[in-house]
């Protein structure tokens, strides 16, 4: 006898305890990520990891709220601030610091190497509080995190529709550490990551939407807010777009380059006219291409002098130009020149960079900033092996489900490629990277979604013939 259809009544009880099912799991997911990353702070509160840079986004935040003097630097006290964190090896808050001496005379530098977006958000804090502590934006950026369990289950769900594979994607992202102890840290790259998540989604329901221009525009609004962080984002929705492309076609396609491009140049415009009226040239978000040109060369031995290494460097061309000064333009301009024309003598050496950057930000990549400077062996080993194991099963899945799911593949791996790929030209640090690698997550859920139906399937059978003897 043929089984019975079941009737449309159980069939939408069944849909329906899913999807409770699926919120249940996601709650669990959204715990135990909050409780991972208030962990890292808890244990470490004063991250020392990147806290110079940190510290150049406070000293930018303090001039704003105590002196009324916007985006300068003084460096007599970042002077005094790297001196004391160096030597207390933690990140300082910068009410804990004296700066009399500092502020009487003071040497006021105007930003040019980092965009102003966190120091905005903390100064924000610190307006409102009367503090200059950093644990407001770390809190802040651990509950952006632990958010972005739910912006990666939709993703995922979005493209794919299974809902066992979102749900391992959430979970695989909840407890991924490198991206939870990153949470911990002030700085640019913790919010890459946000805003890379955030345009992806964004993009994915501009896409499906209709209408679709209150996306688009939303999608724009991001990537003008994401070029304060990470100048490098406004190539993102670009990137998308000609994924989308390959797939679909541009009549779809176009609109989703364009906007949100437009609306971010929008973004970026008052700060690069402030950058025209400050150096009196032409400096879209940021300085620094130059010496990270320069002094990513010296990420492998060279005769040409590149070391990578800030004050190596600066001893360079203050001797070599002792009329340029460190974080300017001219300086900046300085070493492009000089980064450009070793690559234009040694092309062989230029491309074997690249292609050990490439390796060194894929299938090779590893942070440490999870199990910190006194891991265990045992710790040290995983640090080592977590990320690399992670794109090649990423990369396995790709492979095994390419023919039904290319158009999606396509537009996942456009992200980690528009996000390495500015950097691979320049210098890669580990950190550059991790804002892509939710799309490996996303794609290991599938894997294991596919390899869990796949095992079910072959199990059928088996449970069919065992009931038919019965």
């Amino acid at each position: 006898m043929e089984p019975s259809t079941p009737s449309p009544v159980l069939a939408a009880r069944a849909a329906l305890n899913g999807v409770s099912t699926s919120r249940v799991w996601l709650t669990a997911f959204v715990v135990v990520a909050l409780v991972i990353r208030l962990g890292f702070f808890l244990s470490s509160p004063h991250p020392y990891e990147n806290s110079g840079l940190a510290s150049d986004h406070g000293e930018v935040a303090r001039n704003i709220v105590s002196h009324g003097k916007w985006f300068v630097l003084n460096q007599k006290a970042l002077t005094e601030i790297g001196v004391l964190q160096q030597h207390e090896h933690k990140l300082v808050d910068l009410d804990q610091v004296d700066f009399s001496k500092a502020d009487a005379r003071p040497d006021y530098e105007p930003e040019a190497l980092q965009t102003p977006g966190l120091a905005l958000v903390l100064a924000a804090f610190w307006w409102v509080t009367g503090d200059q502590d950093y644990s407001y934006v770390q809190v802040l950026q651990i509950l952006l995190d632990t958010a972005m369990v739910l912006l990666v289950y939709w993703a995922s769900l979005s493209l794919f529709g299974r809902h066992r594979a979102a749900l391992v994607a959430a979970g695989l992202y909840a407890v991924f550490l490198p991206l939870a102890a990153l949470a911990n840290i002030p700085h640019l790259d913790t919010w890459a990551t946000y805003f890379t998540i955030a345009i992806f989604c964004l993009f994915l329901k501009a896409r499906a939407s209709m209408p679709r221009w209150p996306w688009l525009v939303a999608l724009g609004v991001a990537t003008g807010s994401a070029v304060y962080f990470r100048p490098f984002l406004i190539a993102l929705p670009v990137a998308l777009a000609i994924a989308l492309a390959v797939g679909e076609g541009w009549r779809k396609a176009w609109a989703l380059a364009v906007v949100p491009v437009v609306i971010a140049l929008g973004f970026m415009t008052p700060w690069t006219v402030r950058n025209y009226d400050e150096f009196h040239r032409f400096i879209p978000m940021r300085i620094g291409i130059g010496q990270n040109l320069w002094e990513g060369l010296g990420e492998e031995p060279n005769h040409f002098g590149a070391v990578l290494d800030d004050q190596v460097t600066a001893r360079q061309v203050s001797r070599e130009r002792p009329d340029l000064v460190y974080g300017t333009p001219a300086y900046d301009e300085y070493l492009f020149e000089k980064g450009r024309r070793a690559i234009e003598h040694h092309p062989g050496f230029y491309a074997k960079l690249l292609a050990r950057r490439t390796i060194l930000s894929t299938i090779l990549l590893h942070n440490r900033n999870w199990v910190g400077q006194s891991a265990s062996p045992v710790e040290s080993l995983a640090a080592r092996v977590a990320e690399p194991l992670l794109f090649l099963l990423a990369l396995l899945t790709v492979l095994a489900t390419w023919r039904k799911r290319w158009r999606q593949h396509v537009l996942l791996l456009v992200v980690p490629l528009a996000v390495i790929a500015p950097y691979v030209l320049l210098h890669v640090e580990t950190r550059y990277a991790l804002p892509g690698s939710f799309v490996y997550l996303i794609l290991l859920g599938l894997g294991v979604d596919q390899l869990l139906a796949w095992r079910a399937e072959r199990h059928r059978p088996v449970e069919n013939a065992s009931a038919s003897t019965h």
